[in-house]
């Protein structure tokens, strides 16, 4: 599976929302949208207002505004398609080409379907620039979060009384994990040959937008 790049940086702006899931708030978003069970489409990132996103392929730019006053952006690469949406500004053009990493637009609060700024992150497989499996429920959106994760060899996972998510620490790096089905899913072993650190106070650093990061942890997590 090909490896994709974040659009924005996780290291400070922890995922909401996951693949699959629906919240009390926002069930009624998918209901409308006529989506699979009501679920969620993609996968939201908790940022404010005018974070940089980025482009996780190579590809051909297409913006559009709703009617509703939604900002998006699809990104029509070889075998995939990336869409984000809510976005508050565009720093792209329709049809201007784009490389993984360059800013193609402003997080924002856009649209009917948000309760708050965040960036949605959408993904679908296409070939010769058609969607495919668009009877699945989602119009064809697939889970992202594969495409995201490293094979890691060995880090550290963190849990507090504070955050319902789970951190995992590898090297100089972090990212927020929904739960331990989450952390199979993507590292492909389960999370019992993992050392889970419980910690009750926080330390070091503090994000608003990402939650507790922690300094120093020695605890190692094993496959």
């Amino acid at each position: 599976m090909r490896k994709l790049q974040y659009p924005v940086d996780v290291e400070k702006y922890r995922v909401t929302q996951y693949f699959g899931e629906n919240f009390a708030a926002t069930k009624r978003f998918y209901e409308e949208l006529g989506l699979k069970n009501s679920l969620h489409n993609g996968i939201d990132f908790a940022c404010p207002m005018g974070t940089p996103v980025l482009s996780v392929i190579d590809g051909v730019v297409e913006t559009r505004i709703t009617a509703d006053g939604n900002k998006e952006i699809f990104v029509w690469g070889d075998e995939l398609r990336v869409f984000v949406c809510h976005l508050s500004e565009f720093k792209v053009c329709d049809k201007q080409f784009v490389k993984a990493g360059d800013i193609i637009g402003l997080s924002g609060n856009t649209g009917k379907y948000t309760t708050g700024a965040h960036l949605h992150f959408g993904l679908y497989k296409i070939k010769d620039r058609t969607v495919l499996n668009t009877d699945n429920g989602f119009y064809g959106s697939i889970d992202p979060l594969p495409y995201f994760a490293d094979k890691q060899e060995n880090g550290t996972l963190i849990k507090t009384n504070y955050d319902v998510q789970v951190c995992f620490v590898w090297g100089d790096k972090r990212i927020w994990i929904k739960d331990e089905n989450t952390f199979l899913h993507l590292y492909d072993t389960p999370v019992n040959k993992a050392k889970i650190v419980i910690v009750d106070l926080p330390t070091w650093k503090y994000y608003k937008q990402a939650g507790t990061i922690y300094n120093e942890v020695k605890y190692v997590f094993n496959r």
